[in-house]
């Protein structure tokens, strides 16, 4: 057959039933296939197509659809890894998620185990304390066992000469109402001797075993409130800021008393020290103490038979009720650490009375201080005063030790010695010849500022600025704490003294600063006036106090605390003792205590949220016969470098 015939032929106008290839970009090789094998003489037709040269439709087409399905799956293949980077992100991004949540969940947990353990730990105190009193009841029961037999000669009303808390109790009648509610543990309640139970159980009552006697530290929360029988809130307001103070606690843990065979107070301390453990078990369920509490009640014995009468012959804290009068909560403050701080304890001080060899050592000493405050004072040339001031500060670091070693007025607690005690410095100071003599060191406590009308008597700075105080149209309404401090410092010198120096009269001043830094600052606005009344001026305070930046301390270089070694001289205000009232001995007083940094006001049983905010801003905004501040207690800041 002619090639070209065919190709004539296959290229003619397609007829019905030749073949015609499909135009279909999208259509198989199968298709033309099948056409080729539906011609009767496709497979000649083929290969003759062929042999002349002709290309073979079906192997393009095949040849296209290859190359097509290449590139689809080259695409379909990158869509693919797109896809699955986008979905192995998304899941990186979850788990991170997840990751970041497990750790959240388990700070979470490590905190909630924290606060658990915590919990467990105060639990576990409670149970101890609680364990504490049931030894001490069942000891007190034993006691009242072995006093049972004592029941015909105590009620038959013989008595021993003198006062004492059990006659007190036992033959005043004012106080067999209170003690048939109310008997304190150290005063047992009798029983028929019958109703003690047979022979038997006396004696498995006496074989207890006893366990050793451990004090339990005393810790305070949340303030408790105390209930007042009517003219007890001068010691009430003074004890809530007591038991707030830093190192307080500590010091009175060693008094708890403790183990089977404990029986009560025994002394005001041990009294003191069950009144705040009753206090701290309060915290779990209680806003305030109830009136029968026999804590309370142990309290009021102790402190009338151990805290001094007054001039008046009255006692501060009468145990019976009707009997007690309104009194000064500075002077209940001052009696109180009195006997705390005089009662020998564990590292007690006992005063070494000075030699002949430490008086004159004394007055050689005064004699070298004198000799150097005269060459700073006078010298120009700087390296004798440089010299000067170093012998200066020797000079003072041996008299104060000496003179503190021989104290009869120290404290001989050091646990309440560390809190509170201090030591001054008594500089005379000659304003006519620049004699300068050092006069004493003593030991300090609480510090006193004078707010009344000086007495007719009075030499001291309040006769030198006249009616400052007088109530006439000079009396400020509002007076600087910094500025009162920095003249109670300053003191003309006693009526009639004369200057070694230059022989003159009344020219003296006396300057008492710090020469060692308590730990608690007490300072007591004393607002009492000579004809009974009271100093309503408002004292501007501020929450932090500088004694350095009011020239109040007289270092040896620097400042340093009761153990010598340097400290800071800025105080923050943790409590307040407010009164109200027309004079120290009426009126009513009440607490601001600085808790958890909120200040509450605790006033006897009640307990609330301060509404004027702080104690600063009461004071401010009270009139001249409302609240004003009796005593401020500030504690020492630690060193910046601490």
């Amino acid at each position: 057959m002619d090639p070209n015939s065919i190709r004539m032929r296959f290229e003619a106008e397609p007829k019905q039933g030749d073949f015609v290839p499909a135009m279909d970009p999208n259509s198989s090789g199968l298709h033309f296939q099948a056409d080729l094998e539906a011609e009767p003489e496709a497979e000649d037709f083929v290969a003759a197509w062929r042999n002349a040269g002709g290309d073979d439709p079906m192997q393009n087409s095949l040849r296209a659809d290859l190359e097509a399905s290449e590139d689809t799956k080259q695409q379909l293949s990158g869509l693919d890894t797109v896809r699955s980077m986008h979905a192995l992100q998304g899941m990186l991004h979850v788990v991170e998620e997840q990751d970041k949540r497990c750790l959240e969940l388990a700070e979470e947990l490590q905190e909630r185990l924290r606060e658990l353990e915590a919990s467990r730990a105060g639990l576990a105190e409670v149970a101890t304390a609680v364990t504490a009193e049931l030894w001490r009841l069942e000891a007190q029961e034993d006691r009242i066992r072995g006093d049972a037999q004592q029941c015909t000669s105590l009620h038959g009303g013989s008595t021993s000469a003198g006062w004492s808390p059990l006659k007190a109790a036992t033959t005043s009648p004012g106080l067999m109402n209170i003690r048939s509610t109310c008997p304190p543990p150290s005063l047992p309640r009798m029983k028929p001797v019958d109703s003690f139970g047979d022979e038997s159980s006396l004696l498995r009552a006496s074989s207890a075993p006893s366990l050793p006697k451990q004090p339990l530290a005393l810790k305070a929360g949340r303030p408790v409130g105390l209930p007042n029988r009517g003219a007890d809130c001068f010691w009430l307001a003074t004890l809530q800021c007591l038991r707030h103070t830093p190192g307080f606690l500590a010091a009175m843990s060693d008094s708890v008393p403790s183990g089977l065979h404990s029986t009560g107070a025994s002394n005001l301390g041990e009294a003191l020290a069950g009144l705040l453990r009753a206090m701290e078990i309060a915290e779990i369920d209680r806003s305030s103490l109830p009136l029968d509490t026999p804590a309370l009640c142990e309290f009021y014995l102790n402190a009338m038979s151990e805290l001094p009468a007054l001039a008046a012959g009255d006692k501060l804290v009468q145990w019976e009720s009707s009997a007690q009068r309104q009194q000064d909560a500075h002077e209940f403050l001052n009696q109180l650490l009195d006997c705390l701080g005089s009662r020998p304890a564990n590292g007690s001080h006992t005063p070494v009375s000075p030699t002949k060899a430490d008086s004159e050592r004394l007055v050689a000493l005064e004699r070298e201080l004198t000799d150097a405050a005269k060459i700073i004072r006078r010298s120009t040339n700087s390296g004798y005063k440089a010299m000067a001031r170093q012998n200066a500060h020797n000079c003072l670091y041996e008299y104060s030790v000496i003179q503190w070693q021989a104290s009869l007025t120290r404290m001989r607690s050091k646990a309440m010695g560390t809190i509170f005690e201090g030591q001054h410095l008594t500089s005379i100071d000659c304003t006519r010849c620049g004699r300068y003599a050092a006069s004493e060191a003593e030991p300090c406590a609480v510090e006193e500022v004078k707010l009344g009308k000086p007495d007719k008597e009075s030499s001291d700075w309040f006769s030198s600025i006249g009616n400052f105080f007088s109530g006439g149209d000079s009396t400020p309404s509002k007076v600087s704490l910094r500025e009162l401090l920095k003249r109670n410092a300053e003191r003309c010198d006693a009526q009639g003294y004369v200057c070694p120096s230059c022989k003159e009269v009344g020219t003296s001043l006396r300057t008492t600063r710090f020469l060692r830094l308590p730990s608690v600052l007490v300072v007591h606005l004393n607002r009492a006036q000579p004809d009974s009344g009271r100093c309503g001026v408002t004292i501007e305070f501020d929450a932090e106090l500088d004694l350095s930046g009011m020239n109040l301390v007289a270092d040896f270089g620097r400042p340093l605390d009761r153990e010598m070694d340097p400290c800071n001289t800025r105080y923050r205000l943790f409590g307040a003792v407010f009164h109200r009232g027309k004079s120290a001995r009426s009126g009513h007083y009440f607490a601001y205590v600085l808790w958890k940094s909120t200040w509450v006001c605790v006033d006897d049983n009640y307990v609330k949220q301060a509404s004027k905010t702080s104690p600063m801003q009461l004071e401010q905004l009270e009139p001249s016969t409302g609240a004003k501040t009796i005593l401020l207690f500030y504690k020492r800041l630690p060193r910046p470098d601490e």
